[in-house]
């Protein structure tokens, strides 16, 4: 019940994160913002992934090389 609860509380602040930067993107025209917001969404959402890996990979939500690319796709980011 636990994880179903973070994975909820994770799923509403991801939800209003993009909601956020999409208002954002929608009134600026700067692109280095708009770069800024979408890399820190991905960021933010693959770290939240991250951090419960073991989770996802006990219940066999993802294996091992989804763990893989997550960790690549954060290094990306940064």
């Amino acid at each position: 019940m636990h994880d179903l609860a973070r994975a909820y509380g994770d799923l509403m602040v991801v939800q209003d994160f993009k909601d956020y930067a999409e208002k954002i993107n929608s009134k600026t025209q700067n692109q280095d913002t708009i770069e800024g917001f979408n890399l820190l969404f991905k960021l933010d959402a693959l770290t939240r992934i991250n951090q419960n890996i073991g989770t996802w990979l006990e219940v066999n939500y993802l294996n091992g090389d989804h763990a893989q690319f997550v960790r690549k796709q954060i290094k990306q980011c940064l």
